[in-house]
């Protein structure tokens, strides 16, 4: 799970004397997924169809994102008396899904190329839309280019958002919009803007192929590139 630019990784990508292996975890099956939704504490249980909805989700997630999409699910079960149901699993997904955008939009905005193409790959598996994604990182960057053109500086902008930012986020995105310089940000604003047109305007456009141009093309901005 270390990042591209993790200096350990690197440390071992990069020497000629070692080698590196992916090592990935088993998927779960229906028992598991009930042992671990019980260790969780969700004692009430969960029918068959709420299994085969979660045995679903957890194509296109890896294993930690799972993991936390069933905590989040847990938590949910907590309010009821009764079994979780497939509805009650419906009611969450798409909150992991938005948590996901996020995420890729994060990674853009840092400018880790390399992450765009499996962390879209997971987006499409878990049904997101290219229209949702898209919106996801027209917000980010209008809110960066807020934040940089702030009369204040970054931290005066950081600071006149609503509802304010707390903690690893605040900080990830002040290093964000410190990285990015306003040029920049106007490219990469305007980009945004021609990519919507084009999945407005095209019919059969390869939707998620021009929004993976798009994300890799701000990704190597943000390297300034």
């Amino acid at each position: 799970q270390l990042p591209a630019r993790s200096t350990l990784r690197k440390a071992f990508e990069g020497h000629p004397g070692l080698a590196y292996i992916p090592v990935y975890e088993q998927a779960m099956d229906p028992s598991d997924i009930e042992s671990s939704l019980k260790a969780m504490g969700l004692d009430n249980g969960v029918t068959p169809d709420a299994i085969h909805l979660l045995m679903s989700a957890q194509t296109g997630m890896d294993y930690g994102s799972f993991q936390q999409l069933l905590r989040t699910i847990a938590l949910f079960g907590l309010r009821k008396s009764t079994p979780l149901e497939a509805a009650d699993i419906r009611n969450v997904i798409p909150a992991q899904a938005e948590a996901d955008i996020d995420t890729f939009v994060e990674a853009v905005a840092d400018g880790a190329a390399t992450e765009i193409g499996p962390r879209l790959q997971k987006l499409k598996a878990g049904s997101a839309s290219p229209v949702s994604i898209l919106i996801g990182m027209s917000r980010h960057f209008r809110l960066l280019l807020r934040i940089n053109t702030s009369a204040g500086g970054p931290e005066a902008g950081l600071s006149g958002i609503r509802p304010p930012l707390w903690g690893p986020r605040r900080d990830r995105i002040s290093s964000q919009a410190r990285r990015w310089s306003q040029d920049r940000l106007e490219q990469a604003n305007q980009l945004l803007f021609e990519t919507d047109a084009r999945l407005r305007s095209v019919a059969n456009a390869p939707e998620f192929a021009v929004l993976e141009r798009t994300a890799l093309r701000l990704a190597l901005m943000g390297r300034g590139r």
